[in-house]
């Protein structure tokens, strides 16, 4: 399972797991599918925004420009609901260069992490409408 996204907390936090030779396609799908939840959340006017937690930790290849990965990192980046994208689990330079400099281009709120236990703390701490997070 190369790619997956899913609801950690319904409307509020996704969960994105990257794994294995992770190509701009698969970002794209994963992404693109992040918006979409988005986009099904109730009332946009009235939900908070909504958090992505990125587990980079089984990624094996990533793409190796910006450019590539900007490009298909924009359906989720962009998104007008998107809160805090927490990337954790890598210590990767070039993974961390490259999705911290594409956060910049569309000004995501956007932090890396070394474990998963300390991003979600973080979102735990700076989003006090949630609930409490699963370990």
């Amino acid at each position: 399972m190369p790619a997956d996204t899913y609801w950690l907390v319904e409307d509020r936090v996704l969960q994105v797991d990257l794994s294995g030779d992770v190509d701009a396609e698969m970002v794209l799908a994963a992404a693109t599918k992040a918006a979409e939840f988005i986009d099904a959340a109730p009332d946009q006017s009235v939900v908070p925004l909504i958090h992505a937690l990125v587990d980079a930790a089984e990624i094996a290849s990533f793409p190796k420009t910006l450019k590539e990965f900007a490009d298909v990192y924009k359906p989720m980046a962009s998104h007008q609901q998107m809160g805090w994208v927490l990337l954790y689990g890598t210590d990767d330079p070039l993974i961390r260069f490259i999705t911290n400099a594409a956060s910049q281009m569309y000004s995501t709120r956007y932090r890396q992490f070394a474990t998963r236990a300390e991003a979600l703390a973080f979102l735990q701490d700076i989003d006090s409408t949630l609930p409490d997070l699963p370990g």
